[in-house]
C-alpha cells in the first residue's frame, strides 16, 4: 500500500484492518517472548521474524499514510476548493 485514501470508505478500512493485524502480530510475538521458557509457543527465531515483519508493515502503513497527506487535497487549501 503506497497511498490510503482516507476519504474512501473501503480503502480506509482496509488500511485500518492491516494495521490492527500488524500490530496484534507484533504483541503476540512480545508477549510470548515474556513467557517462561517452557511455556513459550515461538521460538527466538520465529518470534523476532514476526517482529520484524509486524514492524515493517506498520512503517510501510504509516508511510502510506503520510504520503496520503498531499493526495487527499492537491490545493493544500485543506478541502476548502478554490477561494479565489
Amino acid at each position: 500500500m503506497n497511498y490510503v485514501d482516507f476519504d474512501d470508505e473501503a480503502d480506509r478500512a482496509s488500511w485500518f484492518k492491516q494495521l490492527e493485524e500488524a500490530v496484534a502480530d507484533l504483541e503476540r510475538a512480545a508477549v510470548d517472548q515474556l513467557r517462561p521458557l517452557g511455556a513459550r509457543e515461538l521460538g527466538r527465531v520465529s518470534a523476532a521474524a514476526i517482529v520484524a515483519e509486524s514492524a515493517d508493515k506498520i512503517a510501510q502503513l504509516l508511510a502510506a499514510a503520510r504520503g496520503s497527506a498531499g493526495h487527499a487535497d492537491p490545493s493544500g487549501l485543506g478541502g476548502a476548493g478554490d477561494v479565489n
